[in-house]
């Protein structure tokens, strides 16, 4: 039992031992884990640095492009030079030409948007304006917005109408809004500006994670955050992580107008998402014109971008213990419930079954369990085995044969015990005081004469057999009388040589 045990207890080693390396190695994993997320978060803001410039341009680009396109209804149409307003003209034909100049102007706009929606990109705002920076028509309702003066409020208008095609942020309607104005030219002359925006939605931030950053991120303008990749169960934004992300960003550390005022990105900063650990960072949104106060946080989670080292030492651990195990059970098997057995079989010996036999062991223990059956043959008397095993109809010589024999032990009586009890047999305690070795030695001696006597042979016969035998009945008759110690006196009752045991108190 020990055994299994210390067995046992190497298995707790090695568990203790994995937890141990788990621990520390996830610990580590997960340090040199943050600085990988911190790193690639910084990389990432740099990356969407570079493509929000080539948004811009390419917003530009489409932009002129809608200005020039030369198909029906084009933007020019509403600039032609006999619909231009002329104050030496009398009140009607101006206001004819003024009509005549905003119906072109709103097909012009209807005819661009369809040519956008039937590319999957229909714009939220197209606005033409003329020369002096007045919308002209607006594409939702030629009425809305008309002769307000968009040059004063947007300053991206003026440098398109002073030729130069640009992309900038609009604080629309209380929605953010990405604009790129493109000048309007007849012969190579500014005559007015095109206007496409598109509001910053929800859909282009998840799109921007999927595609091109692997983050999330959230958009945000003087104040307030206008659209984020923070998806919730149902899929649509989550309205709970915009407002931490918000009050963070805003509030606690005022991030967001550290990059707005120095127009680069800042440190990296916690968020307190629920349950998360969750790092940000903030940066202000390039390729605008003018508008120098939008800008961008990229958000990351230190937790989902663990690599899974941890689990899988875990699991290596959990398998050495289990070949532990199995090993525990193997040695068990093979060798402990072996020696357990013999330990058994040992302690039967010694409380006096001196006809027990060491049953044959398999393995390493065959040969200590054919030794110790030698030895308690040899102690008591019995036919030692053979390894080759015994024919029962070979001839047996006479050592042999008197060895199988058992001694005639004579049973005492109640008085006889009670004597033996008392010491009051002067004999008795003769035969008490007698050395060991002498009363073996004479003991021996006149159980030969006596047998010789009555004609028995005692050819072979040793003194070593006769003292196996004589311990063998003294360990069972020690337990019968309740006594410490047995001897004998030889006695002859008619053919029949007998031992007298004399119990020792």
């Amino acid at each position: 039992m020990f055994r299994l045990k210390i067995a046992l207890a190497a298995a707790v080693v090695l568990l203790i031992v994995t937890l141990g390396v788990f621990f520390t190695v996830t610990e580590r994993v997960k340090r040199a884990n943050d600085e990988n997320v911190k790193a690639a978060l910084e990389r990432a803001s740099t990356m969407y640095a570079y493509v929000s410039r080539a948004e811009a341009s390419d917003f530009t680009r489409l932009a002129e492009d809608l200005a020039t396109r030369s198909k029906e209804g084009k933007v020019a149409d509403a600039f032609d030079a006999a619909i231009a307003d002329d104050p030496a003209q009398p009140a009607p034909e101006r206001e004819r030409r003024t009509l005549e100049r905003r119906k072109r102007a709103f097909v012009a706009v209807q005819v661009r948007n369809a040519e956008l929606q039937a590319a999957a990109r229909k714009a939220d705002l197209l606005l033409v304006i003329d020369g002096a920076g007045k919308v002209v028509c607006r594409d939702v309702d030629q009425n809305e917005m008309f002769g307000d003066d968009a040059k004063s409020k947007f300053a991206a208008v003026g440098k398109a109408l002073g030729g130069q095609a640009v992309k900038d942020i609009w604080n629309w309607q209380g929605r953010m809004l990405r604009v790129a104005v493109a000048p309007v030219r007849i012969e190579n002359k500014v005559v007015g500006a095109l206007a496409v925006g598109f509001v910053v939605t929800a859909t282009e931030a998840q799109q921007k994670k999927r595609e091109i950053l692997g983050f999330d991120l959230a958009f945000f303008l003087e104040g307030k955050v206008h659209a984020s990749s923070f998806a919730g169960p149902d899929g649509k934004e989550d309205p709970n992580r915009v407002n931490v992300l918000a009050a963070q960003i805003f509030d606690g550390g005022k991030f967001a107008q550290q990059a707005i005022d120095r127009q680069k990105a800042t440190e990296i900063f916690p968020v307190a998402f629920t349950g998360e650990r969750t790092v940000a960072i903030a940066a202000p949104m390039t390729g605008n014109s003018d508008n120098k106060k939008a800008g961008v946080v990229i958000v990351a989670s230190l937790d989902r971008q663990q690599p899974g080292a941890g689990g899988m030492i875990l699991a290596l651990g959990i398998i050495a213990i289990l070949v532990a195990i199995f090993s525990i059970t193997i040695t068990a098997r093979n060798f402990i419930k072996p020696l357990d057995l013999l330990e058994r079989g040992v302690a039967d010996v010694i409380n006096g079954n001196l006809e027990y036999t060491f049953p044959p062991l398999a393995g390493d223990l065959e040969g200590l369990a054919n030794a110790l059956n030698v030895m308690v043959c040899r102690l008591t008397g019995r036919p030692e085995p053979s390894e080759e095993g015994e024919d029962d109809d070979a001839p047996k010589d006479a050592a042999a044969r008197w060895r199988g024999d058992p001694l005639f032990v004579e049973e005492l009586g109640q008085a006889e015990v009670a004597q033996a009890q008392s010491g009051a047999d002067a004999e008795l305690q003769k035969l008490v005081n007698e050395p060991e070795l002498v009363y073996l030695q004479r003991t021996f001696k006149e159980y030969l004469a006596a047998r010789q006597k009555l004609g028995q042979a005692i050819d072979n016969l040793t003194l070593e057999s006769f003292t196996g035998k004589l311990r063998q009945n003294e360990a069972s008759l020690k337990d019968k009388y309740k006594c410490k110690a047995v001897r004998f006196r030889v006695v002859v009752k008619g053919t029949q040589v007998t031992l007298k045991p004399v119990p020792v108190y």
